[in-house]
């Protein structure tokens, strides 16, 4: 017969590894983009969106707001300069829209679009952009993975602006992720 701290211990004993160290978590997220099947082209269904995470990039920093509606935003839906296609730990397919550029020079629309285009970053990129001490695994969950790629993607927007010598400007600009 079982107690219910024999049923604890089994509970505590199936749980994933927690506080790996960041090259294990880096080796882990090699693995899983080298084990993973090759993706299938979208195909042009309707997407039910799930939600929407709506982040506004400033310049070298950065602050994020969510909205959780499933509607592209205008500047998304009419005028987006770059779109990204990724999945969630789960196993949903996102995709990201990048624009509503403000406050900037005309070339720094230009550049973030010519700088994304073909763009697919990998789950260790991913995971370089964890945030440290967060007691979410973001290889497993959807939102911490979420956020992690968030950042990724305004590091590498950020990057590409210093390497034009767009460093002090303070553009603004978002980014709008449905899943399906």
């Amino acid at each position: 017969m079982y107690t219910d701290d024999d049923f604890d211990n089994l509970l505590n004993g199936s749980s994933p590894v927690r506080g790996l160290m960041a090259e294990e978590r880096r080796a882990v997220a090699i693995m899983v983009d080298e084990s993973a099947p090759p993706k299938s082209p979208r195909r042009n269904a309707q997407p039910i969106a799930i939600g929407a995470i709506v982040v506004a990039f400033l310049g070298c920093g950065g602050a994020a707001a969510a909205a959780v509606t499933g509607i592209w935003a205008p500047w998304a839906q009419d005028d987006a300069l770059a779109t990204l296609h990724y999945e969630l730990p789960s196993g949903v397919s996102c995709e990201m829209r990048i624009g509503n550029v403000k406050q900037a020079p005309p070339e720094v629309s230009d550049l973030i679009r010519k700088s994304l285009v073909g763009v697919e970053f990998k789950s260790a990129d991913v995971i370089e952009n964890a945030t440290p001490g967060d007691s979410k695994d973001v290889l497993t969950d959807d939102n911490a993975y979420q956020d992690a790629y968030n950042w990724t993607v305004a590091t590498y927007i950020d990057d590409a602006l210093k390497a034009h010598g767009i460093d002090n400007a303070t553009p603004q600009f978002s980014a709008q992720a449905n899943c399906e």
